[in-house]
Parts: structure tokens; sequence; C-alpha cells
């Protein structure tokens, strides 16, 4: 892969990250700032939410998100405070920065990505380096293997990753962002007594009575989006690299030498 090629990538698959990140984290509809409800009970079992998932060392996000026709579905798992993670995204929009599955492993600053053709075709194309064989080459190379990522790479999608997978960053991201707030009926939730809250702005968070007043649940849509994210709270998670990871200029040594 040619250094336009590699800087290319980089820029797309850290879009990609981003981008989800900005879906995602919009799930908990309506527009940061003052809440005529701020006294109210409820903003403050908001802000308790907030405090408490900070605090987890442990989380999985799980849930489809639906921006315009575009369908992101996703699984993400933290461990050890965001230090390390794993997850499977599926899109089916190139809008999202990719097509298909992509599964990933980020391990203390260490980034390794699976995905399938459609996902390396858009970054390995031919080119005054490369020729149309050698590309396709490349890109069945790289599909349905893990890919160890370099420094450059890793720098940029684990900050953009963190803001799914760090626990502070996802409490302050969905959870600070929301309009006025009502409480709602108590209901069962995964076998769980939850409180919903409802944002001016059309999402509802649902909120553990028992324990810690952890999240369970956020959904709704607002924005353009809709979805529905579900947390749950592993008392642990092992998460190490994966066997056979390869680089991209091994990969690419191969084909081209």
């Amino acid at each position: 892969m040619s250094r336009p090629q590699r800087t290319t990538f980089a820029a797309a698959a850290t879009g990609a990250i981003a981008g989800l990140a900005c879906l995602i984290l919009g799930a908990w509809g309506g527009t940061p700032g003052r809440s005529t409800t701020g006294s109210l009970p409820a903003a403050r079992i908001v802000r308790l939410s907030e405090v408490a998932l900070a605090k987890q060392r442990t989380f999985v996000l799980a849930g489809t998100i639906r921006s315009g026709a575009a369908i992101i579905g996703l699984r993400l798992v933290s461990g050890d405070g965001g230090a390390v993670s794993e997850g499977v995204l599926d899109s089916n929009a190139k809008s999202v920065g990719f097509v298909g599955t992509i599964r990933y492993i980020a391990v203390h600053g260490t980034f390794f990505v699976d995905a399938a053709a459609p996902f390396w075709g858009q970054f390995v194309t031919a080119g005054a380096s490369l020729s149309s064989a050698q590309a396709a080459k490349i890109v069945a190379a790289l599909s349905g293997r893990w890919i160890v990522l370099g420094p450059s790479y890793t720098k940029s999608l684990t900050h953009d990753l963190g803001a799914l997978t760090s626990p502070r960053s996802v409490a302050t991201g969905v959870l600070q962002n929301q309009g006025t707030v009502v409480k709602r009926k108590e209901t069962m939730l995964h076998g769980v007594r939850a409180l919903p809250l409802s944002s001016s702005g059309g999402g509802t968070l649902y909120v553990a009575l028992d324990g810690p007043p952890l999240p369970l649940q956020i959904s709704g849509s607002g924005g353009g989006t809709s979805g529905r994210i579900v947390f749950s709270y592993p008392k642990s998670v092992r998460i190490a690299p994966p066997r056979g990871a390869r680089t991209l200029a091994q990969v690419t040594a191969t084909v081209v030498g």
C-alpha cells in the first residue's frame, strides 16, 4: 500500500469510527443546554446515572442505530476502564464509512482489525504504484484475517473509539446530552426494575432502580437518528490480542514485494 493510500486509509477509518460515535452518542436526543427541570428528581437521577457509569470498569453496549437509510449494528465490550475493548460493527451504508462487518480488538494502545473485502477495497486501489491485479491481491490478502495497525493509525482510531469504550466518555457523551427530562412509570427491563426518563429531544433513558443507578437502555429518536442501545455490566471481561495478526506492510510485501 503506497503512502497516499495509507494516508487515505487512516483518514477514512478514523472518520468511520468518529461517525459511529456521533450517531450512537446522539441517540439520547436533545440539545445540550439549560434545562427547565434541572432541580427536579429526574435531572438528579440522570446525573447519578452518569456518575455510576463513569465508575464502571467493565460494560457492554449492544444495539442498532438508524440514520436516514444507514443502519449500524454494534456490540462493544469494554474492560479495565476502557484500556481494553473488542467489538463487532455492521453497516449497510458507505455514508457511515464502511459497508459490511468489522471486528476489532484494542489492547492497551494496539489496534487489530478483521474485515471483509468491501472494507479494504475502499482503501486499496490501483494507482501509480499499484496495478489493478496487485490491488485486488492485496485486498484478498487483507480480508478475513486479523491486521495489526501501526502507531499512526492506532493513535487516531483508539482516540475516537474511546468515545464508545471509555466509561467516563460514554457517561459524559450520552447522559449529559439531554433536554428537559421527565420521569415515566416504573417498568421491568431485561429482568431489572427500571425507571424511564424521557427527554424532550425524543430519547428515553432507562435507569436501574436496584443497586447503583446504572443506565440500562437508551432508545427513541431525535435529530434524524433513531435506535436502541442496551447496556450490561459483566463482572469481568477477558480481552487479549488475536493470534496470527500481521501488519499492513507484511501483507502488502507478500503481494508486491
